[in-house]
């Protein structure tokens, strides 16, 4: 049975993705591994280094099927080394003639960071195709949602009006840099290592320039620029890149779980037919998704401080660090996918109350446009006093628990400066919400 909630039966797709896992399983990585050693023999014999007849041998018989999985098992045990193993079981696929020419001038880390980068790049293309969906529900909402006018809230309490749209809007903006990021890291982070044991191309001299450059252009990997093991720095911007992107969906997701709040119930993720909110508490309709991906947020974060590590190892090379990608980046992909997956789900069908999000404005009684009755006020009597005044208002309106709009239209020194009919034009929330509206628009007009 599994250990991680990412391969668990029961949480396996809730806090991960089916898509992700078949990137990072056990047996597309070994495929992975035989491809890069594919991808070797045919760079080689393209340069005249091992025969084409072995090449074409050992690319044959690259495949998963043709391996002994048991006797590699065993042989991993007893070997106690991640690559020789993997190298004699590989050899014994393949014919005696060719058997020789497999993994000439190569290293063991080379075949697996070569394999890591081109897991990575295929969950690049998994991460964008859901950051896209994710932006098009994102875009709808903000779009059906321009003026639909709710409180905006700081530290918790009523700040000013703003428009749902809005709100969204941030969101929009956020993920599409993220699209941007994922298509950077593409063409830079996923970069494969041949320079050998060491990285200098001991083996090959010169001409392994070539064998790189040739590999990877059939891999579809950048090449790098000295390919040297310890070079961590793209393993950690593309941790780091990831872990972003799954707080800003634990951002979003945090957001929707507060304002379901049974007192605040502006929104609600999606509670479809078949769910239980809780096991005692019949009624309970719980933001489960949110909070799967909140759960995922964190998981990821916590991986970033592994990939800064990543980045200072000893010397030319140290497993104690290195191999420790192997664990990260798998697991970080994993719960990223789960949580795009969720997050397209929450937003695909997201209950939106706007009678509930008017029925909030009007919780303080006019307080929430305090800034706009004091913008009125400082016209007449400078902005300082206005600022005093409405605060003085404010106070006076919590002591005595009078409501807000009350307490202005009673005032002497405010029915001296403003008519009622400015009064009332000042305390409606819709003339506070300042260039909400153009914002939207400002955001979903520039897409692409």
């Amino acid at each position: 049975m599994a250990v991680h909630v990412i391969d668990a039966l029961l949480t396996r797709d809730r806090q991960g993705s089916k898509e992700m896992r078949e990137i990072f399983d056990e047996i597309s990585t070994i495929q992975r591994w035989l491809d890069v050693e594919a991808a070797l023999a045919k760079a080689q014999a393209k340069l005249g280094i091992i025969p084409e007849w072995a090449a074409q041998e050992i690319s044959a018989k690259a495949k998963v099927e043709y391996l002994d999985l048991d006797k590699y098992k065993e042989r991993f045990d007893r070997i106690f080394n991640p690559g020789v193993p993997f190298i004699q079981t590989f050899q014994e696929a393949c014919s005696p003639e060719a058997r020789e020419f497999i993994h000439v001038g190569f290293a063991t880390q080379n075949i697996e960071d070569t394999a890591l980068a081109l897991q990575m790049k295929q969950a690049l293309g998994v991460i964008r195709a859901k950051l896209e969906s994710i932006q098009g529900h994102l875009v709808r909402i903000a779009a059906e949602h321009r003026d639909t006018v709710m409180a905006g809230r700081t530290h918790g309490q009523h700040g000013t009006p703003i428009t749902f749209g809005f709100k969204v809007a941030a969101w929009v903006s956020e993920i599409r840099r993220h699209i941007a990021r994922i298509d950077d890291l593409a063409s830079h982070a996923c970069v494969g290592l041949a320079g050998g044991p060491i990285g200098t191309l001991a083996f090959n001299g010169e001409i392994g320039l070539k064998v790189m450059e040739l590999m990877m252009e059939d891999l579809g990997l950048a090449v790098p620029e000295i390919p040297v093991r310890t070079v961590g720095d793209h393993i950690a911007e593309f941790t780091f890149v990831l872990g972003m992107i799954g707080m800003t969906l634990h951002k979003i997701a945090r957001e929707i779980y507060n304002l379901q709040r049974s007192e605040i119930d502006e929104v609600q993720e999606p509670f479809r037919k078949g769910r239980v909110g809780s096991s005692s508490m019949p009624h309970k309709r719980n933001p489960s998704m949110c909070m799967n991906i909140m759960r995922n947020g964190r998981l990821m974060a916590a991986n970033v401080p592994l990939a800064l590590e990543f980045m200072s190892q000893e010397h030319e090379g140290e497993g104690t660090v290195s191999e420790t990608a192997a664990a990260f980046i798998p697991e970080t992909c994993v719960l990223l996918g789960g949580s795009l997956n969720l997050m397209e789900n929450v937003l695909s069908d997201l209950v939106i109350k706007p009678e509930h999000m008017k029925r909030n404005l009007e919780l303080t009684h006019g307080m929430i446009s305090s800034e706009t009755l004091m913008k009125a006020l400082s016209e007449k009597i400078g902005r300082g006093q206005a600022h005093h005044k409405v605060f003085e208002l404010a106070m006076q309106a919590y002591q005595t628990q009078t409501p807000f709009h009350q307490v202005v239209k009673a005032d002497p020194e405010v029915q001296r400066y403003l008519s009622a009919e400015e009064i009332d034009m000042s305390l409606d929330p819709a003339q506070g919400i300042g260039l909400a509206r153009e914002f939207v628009d400002r955001i979903l007009g520039s897409r692409g």
